[in-house]
C-alpha cells in the first residue's frame, strides 16, 4: 500500500472554503476503512500468522481484531446510503469489539482474559439450555434423533465445569444463583466505556440510540427521516468504524510487539490516522471540478 498525496498547503487551505456534504464525508471515512484493511492485509496479518502457539491473551486479541477487520471489508462493499441499517448495525458491533480490546489491553479487570475465554462456554451453555428446554416443552416440533441431542451432549460434558468457573469469576446474585452475565465484564456498554476514559464514554454516547434502532425491530430510526439524515448517519457510522479499526490495529501492534519486526509501525499507523484529513480535502476539491490529488495505491 502506498499513499499518493499531491495536495499542497494552498490546496488544503482552499478546501476549507468548500462545504462538506454527507457524501464527501462518507467517502473520506471510507478511505480510512479501506486503508486500515489494506495495511492489515498486507502488513499486520502476515506477521500475526507467523506467530506460533498463541496463548489465551493473544488468541483473544487476535479474535477481536479479525472480527473488526471483517466488518471493514463489509463496509467497503456496502458503501451506499441504501445500506444505512447494515452500516450502522456494523458500527455498533465494531464499537463493542473495540471496547473489549481496550478493556483487555488496559487490564481493567485483573482476570479479564479468564472472563472473556470462560464467557464463550457461558454463551454456549445458555444457548444449549434454551434449545433443550424448547424441544422438551414442544416435542411435536422435534424430530428423531432430537434437534437437542448435540446440546444435551454439551451440557452433560461442560455444564458443571462452566458453572464452577462462572461462580468463581462472577459470583452469585441475591437469590444465591450463579451469575451468567450477558457480557464477560458483567457491565453494559456505557458502563464498560466508563471503565476506559472520557473519550470512550463520548464515543459510546454519540449515536448510541441510532445504533440500537438499526439493530432492533421497529421503525425508530427510519420513520420521518429524510435521505440527507440517513446519508449523514452513514458518514458518522463509517467514521466510527474507521477510527475503531485504526485503534484495533494499534492495540494488536502493541500486544504482539509488531513494532519490533516493523520499526516504522507507529509512523505508518499515523499515516493511516491522517487519511481522512487529506481525503476530505481532496474530495472537496474534486467536487469543485479539480483533479484527484490524494489516493491510496493498491498493490
Amino acid at each position: 500500500m502506498k499513499f499518493i498525496n499531491d495536495l499542497s498547503d494552498d490546496d488544503m487551505v482552499r478546501s476549507v472554503k468548500i462545504p462538506a456534504t454527507a457524501g464527501l464525508l462518507a467517502g473520506a471515512w471510507l478511505c480510512l476503512i479501506e486503508g486500515c484493511d489494506l495495511f492489515a492485509t498486507e502488513t499486520v496479518n502476515p506477521l500475526i500468522q507467523l506467530w506460533k502457539g498463541m496463548n489465551q491473551r493473544e488468541t483473544a486479541f487476535a479474535g477481536l481484531y479479525y472480527r473488526i477487520l471483517g466488518f471493514c471489508k463489509t463496509m467497503s462493499v456496502l458503501n451506499a446510503v441504501v445500506h444505512q441499517q447494515s452500516i450502522t448495525s456494523a458500527e455498533r458491533s465494531v464499537l463493542e469489539l473495540y471496547v473489549d480490546m481496550e478493556l483487555l489491553h488496559r487490564n481493567v479487570f485483573t482476570n479479564g482474559i479468564d472472563r472473556i475465554v470462560t464467557h464463550v462456554d457461558v454463551q454456549k451453555l445458555k444457548a444449549a439450555r434454551r434449545v433443550v428446554k424448547f424441544y422438551a416443552e414442544n416435542p411435536d416440533l422435534d424430530q428423531k434423533p432430537s434437534y437437542s441431542v448435540p446440546h444435551q451432549e454439551f451440557l452433560g460434558k461442560w455444564a458443571d465445569l462452566t458453572m464452577q468457573k462462572a461462580e468463581i469469576l462472577w459470583g452469585k446474585d441475591k437469590k444465591d444463583k450463579i451469575i451468567l452475565p450477558d457480557h464477560w465484564s458483567g457491565l453494559n456498554l456505557p458502563e464498560r466505556a466508563e471503565k476506559i476514559d472520557k473519550a470512550m464514554q463520548d464515543r459510546v454516547a454519540q449515536g448510541y440510540d441510532m445504533r440500537n434502532f438499526a439493530v432492533h425491530t421497529g421503525l425508530a430510526g427510519v420513520v420521518n427521516f429524510e435521505k440527507a439524515h440517513l446519508e449523514m448517519q452513514c458518514a458518522l457510522s463509517l467514521k466510527d468504524v474507521g477510527e475503531c479499526a485504526a485503534g484495533a490495529i494499534k492495540i494488536v501492534g502493541q500486544e504482539f510487539h509488531l513494532y519490533k519486526a516493523m520499526p516504522d509501525f507507529f509512523e505508518r499507523l499515523e499515516e493511516l490516522e491522517n487519511i481522512p484529513v487529506f481525503a476530505i480535502a481532496d474530495k472537496k476539491l474534486q467536487s469543485a471540478g479539480e483533479p484527484p490529488r490524494f489516493m491510496i495505491q493498491r498493490p
